[in-house]
């Protein structure tokens, strides 16, 4: 088929008034006619001498068609030009023949260029179309793969086209929804509607770069799905009104969920936290600060957890060389599982605190530490205690050395195993053992025994 065409048009008059140069141009009579067997003008300059017989005829071909140029003399030329030698009339004939054929070339060249420059710029535009072609597949097939559903919105008509998958997300066919804007909003749940028209409203004003809400959807079946909805005004009148908008829908219900279980989760972790008030419970963030700060960590330290959350951990342990976390790093020793120790703890009155500290790592990913979690618990009383034991422990060991003979306690399983849990020093004058060798078992003792009172001592006991 016809793709186009080709118009070149040429003034003869101009081109053989710049030919003859200083000759007048009523010096001779030109006839331009086509066609073979025809005499009909198609141009004609002056009117030739009647009764000369001196011409020049040419013929040609251009653009598919005959031409024959006929070049007479004027009476004028008669009278002004004698008739010269041979010489004289083939130069400029052959001068005006080489014009010609230049003209003929260069009508000739002018086509040909023509039609290379269409054949070029129709080979691009079909290149162009198949890469729009090829895009256009890509980017339908990769919204279809996500299943996202897509939307496009002509402002100046209020249509707004819904993709297939978009249909589908909510459970209807392609045919059961129109293209209107109510088919977006009747479906909206109410409690997402203000706050999905003030983000669409502030982006179509261009005072957000982009459109982006988290909002409910009415399926089919009744039911509600979670779904972001995000979008860009693509085109703007020249006044700033926008005219074309074009968005997504992404499935988040999943998402939604997940996160509706971690709260859940997270407000009975806090629950839980709140019910230990007898234990110090404390998150350390990676870089140091305090992310959590349990009831019982307040009532051991006297601190508020609005004191100390989101400020360093410094605050709470003995002065020394460097910062919380390389300190909490070599406490734990480089090993992963959770560690026991006991240290101290500062007070908010600066007074140490004796504690058993549980101390673990908090993993974010594979080989990296989000930070550490501190359990810690008062055994302050417990020192006391053991601390008051061992002085009544040594007291005793005074009494026992005064004593002759020696000081015992004496243990009796049921499969009939014994031992001295405690034995004072005169048990080595009495039996010749150390008090050690007696704590677990009570054997060596009885080996010491006459075997003739072996029996009634074990009666007795």
């Amino acid at each position: 088929p016809l793709r186009g065409a080709l118009f070149s048009s040429i003034s003869l008059r101009q081109l053989l008034a710049g030919s003859f140069g200083d000759t007048p141009q009523d010096s001779l009579a030109v006839v331009l006619s086509a066609g073979e067997g025809t005499r009909a003008a198609l141009y004609r300059l002056n009117q030739p001498a009647g009764d000369d017989d001196l011409r020049l005829e040419r013929e040609f071909s251009a653009g598919g068609q005959r031409y024959r140029l006929l070049f007479r003399p004027t009476a004028t030329f008669i009278v002004q030009h004698p008739l010269p030698p041979l010489w004289g009339l083939v130069l400029p004939g052959a001068a005006l023949s080489l014009l010609l054929g230049t003209l003929l070339f260069l009508l000739l060249s002018q086509h040909r260029r023509a039609v290379g420059l269409v054949e070029r710029r129709t080979a691009e535009l079909q290149r162009s179309r198949e890469a729009l072609r090829l895009s256009e597949e890509r980017w339908a097939l990769a919204l279809d793969g996500i299943g996202d559903g897509v939307w496009d919105w002509d402002l100046g008509s209020d249509r707004l086209y819904f993709s297939p998958a978009w249909k589908a997300l909510l459970g209807f066919a392609d045919d059961e929804i129109g293209d209107t804007p109510e088919e977006w909003r009747s479906r909206l749940h109410p409690d997402d509607l203000a706050a999905s028209k003030a983000a669409l409203t502030e982006h179509l004003a261009g005072r957000t770069p982009m459109y982006r809400s988290e909002e409910r959807l009415r399926r089919k079946d009744g039911t509600w799905l979670w779904l972001l909805a995000r979008g860009r005004v693509v085109e703007r009148a020249p006044g700033g009104r926008p005219v074309r908008a074009i968005g997504t829908h992404v499935d988040i219900s999943v998402r939604k969920t997940l996160e509706l279980e971690l709260r859940q989760s997270n407000a009975r972790l806090q629950n839980l936290l709140e019910s230990a008030t007898q234990v110090a419970i404390i998150a350390v963030n990676a870089d140091g600060s305090v992310r959590t700060f349990n009831s019982g960590a307040e009532r051991l330290l006297g601190y508020r957890r609005e004191d100390l959350c989101g400020r360093p951990l410094d605050a709470l342990l003995p002065p020394a060389p460097g910062a919380a976390v390389p300190r909490l790093a070599t406490l734990l020793g480089g090993q992963r599982q959770p560690g026991e120790l006991e240290t101290m703890l500062l007070h908010r009155n600066r007074e140490p605190l004796h504690v058993t500290l549980m101390l673990s790592k908090i993993q974010a990913g594979e080989g990296e530490t989000d930070g550490y979690l501190l359990i810690a618990v008062d055994i302050g009383e417990r020192l006391r205690s053991r601390q008051a034991l061992e002085e009544r422990s040594r007291l005793l060991e005074k009494l026992g050395a005064q004593v002759p003979g020696t000081i015992y306690q004496y243990r009796l399983f049921a499969d009939g195993r014994s031992c001295f849990p405690y034995a004072s020093a005169g048990i080595r004058e009495v039996y010749a053992v150390e008090p050690e060798q007696v704590r677990s078992d009570a054997a060596t003792v009885f080996e010491r025994i006459h075997p003739e009172d072996r029996e009634r001592i074990a009666r007795s006991i």
